[in-house]
């Protein structure tokens, strides 16, 4: 065989069977990248037109071989059932294959997607939203999985022809007989859904001879694009009419909401707090105990309003500690007060305390930061060993690689495609930077709620108050509250400082597989104790589950569904600890198609348009330029502290087990709603960069596992309580994994 050819993924089932006999009823030389050739059916496999290729889906090496022979790709790759053990495994292929496309010169691809893709040229249709609820209900992983292929096509770089055809359901045999009979009696619509024309039937044949004829001779009216078309054998899987109302209430209120942001530009520190405290429920007549005391204007030197979100947020957490302590002395609610200047210090709190008189070292490694690439920009992490090992295997690079070497590869890269492939590598954190508007273009940027805080009851039990262990008369707020924490960097480690200020004895649980990190160890071990379990090993797993067992509050910082396999996911503690209260911070959240990955401060910063947005308010000419401190992080910590504690709140009066989730892309979009300060003008404002630039009487000074350290206070106090932290920092597991 010679010449260019069609390649064909997911060609084993019988949409793939009929697209591989329209191809050769075409004359068309194909190949098919198969994991079980047996099941291509005999008279297909013995045609000398088609070439047969075994591989896996991560046979990267065999896929470029065959890429390279073709000239386009068709692929009906796709969850075969409702359950999906990886909803990111095939979006994660594509990530990785487009780049190989690019490399070949392979523009075109048409693959198959679902009507749970909608468009903003798609007419209403009942439906269609009737099919989507139950897909969300029936079929949650699936549900991701589809959506997560599609947003990996969007995120292709540009010279990707790609289109989609969303569809219900295909029908009809693939037999030769049956796939001849049907192919010439009926023609497939392509348009959006509810155009006329529109149709709820189309069989596989039918489809296949619409997929080869836009593969060979399509006009490119679909590239980038997504026709629609329907099949009505699914809807005697979906709800019936009397459910699908109620169904579709549930679920298209909340999709439409998390698209729409909410103007917040003319807010000060109380509106915000005011907003999440009535948004958790908390009793609105307390907000009278607050005060929040500070001048308005650039707190420190960004366009964005950080001081606001600051004080604002650090004001709800000690609120809500001193309403805990009200609700635990059945007595009024202490006055808090919360100064602007000592919040903002407290969100650089990480970089200015001494040990011995000696400031830590940042963080991170040699390779990390923005690198140009061959369209714009990517920000590489490297805080971990595994992050930057990754990041030079997916480079080419050899191990000690300079930022130099690293940057000469990067600039041989689009942007999107090392991002794509950074994702689908799994130990690599690394991001496009875009603007704004590029963001908000992404299906991830209108799966992110406008609210901070999630915070949900998950079983009904009934109330018992709170912990017996949190005594009346006590001089902490949570005092007698048991939290295990397993986290690293800031925002989750910030959450578990925040709850031991108040008194919370808190387990903070790292892996003795990770290294130290001095700088964020340091300030966010304060308050803690230190214990290092590696949950591989079956009896240190045996000790985590012992703790968690008798604590009533479980923080942990890993992507979601990532510690499941572990026995760690809520359902499973549950059993274990009926009442638990399970806290997730994460860099995208729970729903979306970028729910499941990596992401820090600094990454999400540049991906969101924060980076971007700030340069431009700047007016210095440059690409990107980071926020004065780690706004995301540090807000996000607190905002999941105040959830924690709203859920100790709860559940003392409603009883149950409950779950709370904060993201830093969450505390993005919730800080970009306050808006910006005009022009340059919010750069104008002092900064407190150095230890020096600080007023004496914020700090303090205590003796650690590591010399004496001089710190920054908390800079919230309540009135008639004792805030801070009795622990110091120590090695990490220096102590023993029990409770008080």
């Amino acid at each position: 065989m010679s010449g260019p050819a069609i390649l064909v993924l997911g060609a084993t089932g019988p949409s793939g069977i009929c697209v591989l006999r329209e191809l050769i009823h075409r004359g068309q030389h194909t190949i098919t990248f198969v994991r079980n050739p047996a099941k291509v059916p005999q008279d297909l496999s013995e045609n000398p037109l088609l070439e047969v290729i075994k591989g896996e889906l991560s046979d990267f090496h065999g896929l470029s071989a065959a890429v390279a022979r073709s000239s386009a790709i068709i692929s009906l790759l796709g969850p075969a059932s409702l359950k999906v053990p990886d909803p990111t495994l095939y979006a994660s292929f594509y990530a990785a294959l487009f780049p190989i496309m690019s490399q070949h010169k392979v523009r075109r691809i048409l693959a198959m997607g679902t009507v749970s893709d909608t468009l903003p040229q798609d007419h209403f249709s009942l439906l269609r939203w009737a099919f989507v609820a139950f897909l969300r209900l029936a079929g949650p992983t699936a549900y991701q999985t589809i959506l997560s292929i599609t947003r990996a096509f969007e995120s292709a770089h540009k010279d990707v022809d790609w289109t989609i055809f969303r569809l219900f359901f295909a029908t009809g045999e693939s037999d030769a007989d049956t796939w001849r009979t049907l192919r010439e009696q009926e023609d497939v619509f392509a348009g959006y859904i509810g155009e006329p024309g529109w149709t709820t039937s189309i069989h596989r044949a039918a489809l296949a001879k619409w997929l080869v004829a836009e593969a060979l001779e399509g006009t490119g009216r679909w590239i980038h694009g997504m026709p629609c078309g329907i099949t009505p054998p699914l809807l005697a899987m979906m709800p019936t009419p009397e459910q699908a109302p109620e169904l579709i209430n549930i679920y298209i209120t909340d999709e439409s909401a998390s698209e729409q942001s909410i103007d917040r530009t003319n807010y000060n520190s109380f509106d915000v707090l005011k907003e999440v405290w009535t948004g958790l429920g908390l009793p609105e007549t307390s907000l009278a105990s607050i005060s929040l005391p500070g001048e308005e204007g650039p707190a420190l030197p960004s366009s964005f309003k950080i001081g606001i979100l600051g004080q604002a947020s650090i004001g709800l957490s000690a609120l809500t500690a001193a309403e805990i302590h009200a609700l635990g002395n059945k007595s009024s609610v202490p006055r808090v007060t919360v100064p602007l200047e000592h919040a903002v210090i407290e969100y650089k709190s990480e970089r200015l305390y001494t040990v011995s008189d000696e400031l830590a070292a940042p963080s991170g490694g040699a390779i990390g930061g923005l690198h140009k690439t061959s369209d714009g920009y990517v920000r590489i992490h490297d805080g971990f060993p595994n992050h930057v090992q990754g990041t030079l295997h997916l480079l080419g690079l050899k191990t000690g690689a300079t930022r130099q070497q690293v940057s000469e590869q990067t600039a041989n890269w689009a942007s999107i495609d090392l991002e794509n492939c950074g994702t689908a590598e799994g130990k690599v954190a690394i991001y496009a930077l875009r603007s704004y508007r590029q963001w908000d273009k992404l299906p991830q940027s209108r799966a992110i709620s406008n609210f901070p805080i999630s915070i949900k009851q998950v079983s009904q039990l009934s109330p018992t108050g709170l912990p017996r262990r949190m005594q009346p008369g006590n001089l902490k707020c949570l005092q007698g509250l048991r939290v295990v924490e397993m986290s690293r960097v800031i925002a989750a480690p910030l959450c578990g400082k925040t709850l031991a200020a108040h008194g919370a004895e808190v387990i903070w649980v790292t892996s003795p597989t990770l290294p130290d990190l001095p700088r964020v160890d340091r300030e966010f071990g304060r308050g803690k104790k230190t214990v290092q379990l590696d949950i591989h090993n079956s009896e240190d797993r045996k000790q985590l589950l012992n703790l968690l067992k008798d604590c009533d509050v479980f923080v942990q910082g890993y992507r979601p569904g990532s510690l499941a396999s572990y026995g760690l996911s809520q359902d499973q503690l549950r059993k274990i600890n009926p009442t638990i209260i399970v806290a997730n911070m994460s860099a995208f959240g729970p729903e979306g198609p970028w729910s499941g990955r990596r992401g820090f401060d600094s990454l999400v910063q540049t991906c969101s348009g924060m980076n971007v947005s700030e340069a431009e308010h700047a007016e210095k000419g440059e690409a990107a330029r980071p926020t004065p401190c780690q706004a995301l992080d540090h807000s996000g910590g607190y905002m999941l502290a105040v959830g924690v504690m709203a859920a100790v709140y709860h559940r003392a009066v409603k009883g149950g087990s409950w779950r709370v989730d904060v993201s830093l892309a969450g505390m993005m979009k919730y800080l970009r709603s306050l808006g910006q300060y005009p022009g340059a003008s919010g750069f104008e404002a002092r900064d407190f960069d150095k230890p020096e630039d600080v007023p004496e009487g914020y700090f303090e000074i205590q003796e650690t596992g590591f010399g004496t350290m001089r710190s920054i206070k908390h800079s919230a106090t309540i009135e008639g309580l004792e805030v801070g932290w009795d622990i110091m920092p120590k090695p990490l597991g220096s102590d023993k994994p029990a409770w008080d």
